[in-house]
């Protein structure tokens, strides 16, 4: 591995006082890109975790029909600030890639029974051309310096669903307000 490339993942996992400025730093931004900017406590460790994406590419995801990418910056367990999730582990396999796809309008922040504890579920929506739309409906939870995505059900979206009931359904969403903020 070559100094320039080791460079890069160490600054990568580096940790972050402020996941603005560190994101900003990192995306190389100016002063007039906007941010959008969320929080949540995943793990219900009373610190928020913070999502980050460029406004622009969130619209461009969103209007192409895709689940916005975000940057997640899980805080540290001592209150000493936040640490860039280090990728995103999914089916035993950590991605080096610490961008998340996460749909902040249809998210459930909270306890997941199915894994017995609490993490965030979200929704997607595969339209295919030729046939019905298929959901599937993640949860993360947060292991150590990453995030762990796992499928609770895949099922036909036009069908009713019981987990999607439990976790998406309107009246159980948890409402997420995106703030934009500039570098």
């Amino acid at each position: 591995m070559g100094l320039g490339v080791l460079a890069l993942v160490c600054s990568v996992f580096a940790e972050a006082s402020d996941p603005v400025a560190d994101y900003k730093n990192k995306q190389g931004l100016t002063a007039t890109d906007i941010i959008y900017r969320w929080t949540a406590d995943i793990d219900g460790d009373g610190k928020n975790e913070v999502f980050l994406t460029l406004k622009e590419e969130y619209q461009d995801e969103k209007n192409a029909g895709q689940m916005p990418s975000w940057f997640v910056y899980l805080a540290k367990h001592d209150g000493s600030g936040y640490s860039l999730s280090t990728g995103e582990e999914y089916n035993g396999v950590t991605s080096l890639n610490p961008v998340s796809a996460i749909d902040p309008d249809k998210v459930y922040i909270g306890q997941i029974t199915q894994l017995g504890k609490r993490g965030l579920v979200t929704i997607q929506v595969d339209l295919p051309q030729k046939s019905a739309p298929v959901a599937y409906i993640y949860a993360y939870t947060i292991v150590s310096d990453h995030l762990k995505k796992t499928l609770l059900v895949k099922y036909n979206f036009d069908d009713e669903n019981a987990i999607y009931d439990q976790y998406l359904k309107d009246g159980k969403r948890t409402p997420v307000t995106l703030q934009e903020v500039t570098p």
